[in-house]
């Protein structure tokens, strides 16, 4: 590599590093958060509610930059290892074997009563990051029904004051948005938590049933605008782009302000065959509009500048992404993108790719970049084993298995065929691998013929 492209490699990186004027919360990482639906009384039980309520406390939680709770597909896993049923009342000793093995830092165990129009919330907290935990109770509360979103508020920052978490002015305000909006109804939690329980699985019409069951939540309560996006978010996964457009769309209407809602349909934008990156800025700029402190929406506007040469402006929108959030891993994987693709500046693009796994080792796509960039130098055991560390963390992820396919085909055929069969396996049941089924169809054939061609050699 010249000089010259090293030092422009080196200005690019301490350009979009370099802090600017802010507010932002400092570096301390955010604290992993195991949360359980809220249990009901014995004599009535009711493990749909409390999943929905279960899920609006995670949806305020990850809105701050303190606290991220564990992803519940994970500790449904823990759990069912240890034979404890999602749903059901966990005994505090239960829930500190199961977040320990997690990496949890603390757990929420939430309770609910339904009282006619009022509904009773409590908890209790646990700290595990000492040798034993802490426990401390957050008092039960009996409010109207629809004032049970600002119970959860007060419970969120009971959980960080417990937890010995300042929550600074951008996640203080963020933690209030999501719970602005009144309680959802009873029956609308129950078909939204249907929704979460389908939104679990794999298969495509699965993913369908999950956007109806949401679907259904939002009929029953038109307020509810979480449930239009949650709609949108399952079409998505089941590559229907175009109802997903209109569920995003569907919640922004409910709630104008809702800015995940516009950052979602700007991803949907960017992504769409048609890269429609102009249209996807615009749906990125009203995401920061409606909410300045959203670090992945200035990201996704730089990105989407970026694609349409604006690479100036691209910049311009990272380093606000990291003054307001610089444990930001979208960041740094943007970075290592732009690094490689427009410098070609491959141990910077490397670098970059490991700086967002150091802060997030589950970033499923930095895996996949960093891999790439080892395939491409031709190292392909290093980008074999990256690939197998993405495949841990979604075992069934297109992407990866694709890669990881493309990557066997230069050491070991045998094993690449072994690979191709599984990605057809997986991405026979997602609608928008169709084009990539057929590509990796051919490479099966030829894998299989240099394979058989090798077993004659022997």
């Amino acid at each position: 590599m010249s000089m010259t492209r090293w030092l422009s490699g080196a200005v690019l990186c301490s350009v979009i590093l370099a802090p600017l004027p802010g507010k932002a919360e400092g570096p301390a990482p955010r604290l992993p958060i195991m949360l359980v639906p809220f249990t009901g009384p014995v004599e009535a039980p009711d493990a749909l509610v409390g999943e929905g309520l279960m899920d609006l406390v995670a949806w305020g939680m990850g809105r701050t930059f303190r606290l991220q709770p564990t992803e519940a597909s994970a500790v449904v896993g823990a759990l069912g290892a240890r034979d404890v049923t999602w749903g059901a009342p966990l005994a505090p000793a239960a829930a500190v074997e199961a977040a320990r093995g997690l990496g949890a830092a603390a757990v929420l165990l939430g309770t609910f009563r339904i009282e006619e129009d009022r509904v009773v919330l409590g908890a209790t907290f646990l700290d595990l990051r000492g040798p034993q935990a802490r426990e401390e109770t957050f008092p039960t509360t009996a409010v109207p029904w629809v004032d049970g979103s600002r119970v959860l508020e007060r419970m969120g920052r009971a959980l960080a004051k417990f937890l010995g978490v300042t929550l600074g002015a951008p996640s203080e305000r963020r933690l209030g948005q999501a719970f602005a909006r009144p309680l959802p109804s009873a029956a609308a939690l129950r078909r939204y938590a249907v929704g979460l329980a389908v939104q679990r699985g794999v298969a495509s019409e699965g993913v369908e049933q999950a956007a109806e069951a949401f679907a259904q939540a939002g009929e029953i309560d038109p307020a509810f605008a979480l449930a239009f996006f949650r709609q949108g978010e399952a079409h998505e996964a089941a590559s229907s782009r175009w109802r997903a457009a209109g569920a995003y769309r569907r919640a922004i209407h409910v709630d104008p302000g809702f800015a995940e809602a516009y950052k979602a349909l700007g991803d949907l934008l960017a992504r769409s065959p048609r890269r429609l990156y102009e249209q996807a800025a615009e749906a990125y700029s009203k995401a920061v509009e409606a909410d300045p402190d959203y670090a992945d929406a200035y990201v996704g506007l730089g990105d989407a500048l970026s694609a349409t040469g604006k690479f100036d402006e691209a910049v311009r929108e990272y380093r606000r992404g990291l003054a307001i959030d610089p444990q930001n891993p979208r960041v740094h994987y943007s970075l290592a993108r732009i690094l490689y693709t427009e410098k070609g500046l491959y141990h910077e693009a490397v670098e970059a790719y490991q700086r967002a796994l150091a802060l997030d080792q589950t970033f499923v796509e930095a895996h996949i970049g960093l891999g790439d960039l080892y395939e491409e130098k031709g190292l392909y055991q290093e980008a074999i084993a990256t690939y197998r560390k993405a495949l841990t963390l979604r075992p069934k992820h297109p992407g990866a298995l694709y890669a990881l396919a493309l990557a066997y085909e230069k050491v070991d055929p045998k094993e690449a065929v072994a690979r191709w069969e599984e990605y057809i396996k997986v991405a026979s049941e997602i609608p928008g691998e169709k084009e990539w089924i057929d590509i990796a169809e051919q490479h099966l054939k030829k894998m299989r013929q240099r394979a058989a061609e090798q077993q004659k050699r022997r």
